[in-house]
């Protein structure tokens, strides 16, 4: 039996080095500094993160094999080339609902890059 770290430690630990991997030790410059750290996009991170662990949990329940085998009975689709067309179509049609939803959302569903942004004032709401 072979003892491993968790996955998770291992991210915690790479990450803490980051902090304490100099540059240059003599001008205390470090890899990243805290200030840095806070203009890192986190939501995206955990987009990812989120993906990847539902991944494997769909994979390690075995969840998307029978997800998998009800569409390709469900469609009479058998072939690997048959399973990436369908799945390619299925992603093509979340990402065109995401972005109607986006384009048509109140206010746009666009990043600011402030991250308080301010409201537009449209014509209507001008103080008198």
């Amino acid at each position: 039996m072979t003892a491993r770290l968790n996955e998770g430690a291992v991210a915690v630990v790479a990450a803490s080095l980051l902090f304490l991997l100099p540059i240059d030790f003599s001008r205390r410059q470090f890899t990243i500094s805290w200030n840095d750290a806070a203009k890192i996009d986190w939501g995206t991170i955990l987009l990812f993160g989120a993906g990847i662990t539902l991944g494997s949990l769909l994979g390690s329940t075995g969840l998307a094999e029978t997800m998998g085998g009800a569409l390709s009975d469900l469609l009479g689709v058998s072939s690997l080339l048959g399973l990436t067309l369908l799945a390619t179509v299925i992603a093509v049609i979340i990402s065109a609902a995401r972005a109607a939803f986006g384009a048509s959302a109140p206010g746009g569903y666009s990043r600011s890059p402030d991250p308080h942004p301010r409201p537009r004032r449209t014509p209507s709401c001008r103080p008198a």
